[in-house]
């Protein structure tokens, strides 16, 4: 197994042309997850963000946590 990072990004150029086989009207489905907004992160970087809160750890798995509504009043 290669020690070498995973590419957790794309451009956007790359985005754009993947979907532009598709219409304007479909739907894009995130595999349970919800889409909550973008957000420019640095120069050149954009970040999709989700409600869930998502991360790659040290081992780079990617983890997914639902954010817990508190029960405390």
């Amino acid at each position: 197994m290669s020690n070498k990072r995973k590419r957790h990004t794309i451009t956007v150029g790359e985005l754009k042309q993947h979907l532009s086989v598709f219409s304007n009207s479909d739907e894009l489905d995130f595999g349970g997850l919800e889409f909550y907004r973008t957000k420019l992160r640095g120069p050149g970087l954009v970040k999709i963000e989700f409600a869930q809160n998502v991360y790659v750890d040290d081992q780079d798995r990617v983890v997914v946590e639902n954010f817990e509504e508190s029960s405390e009043t």
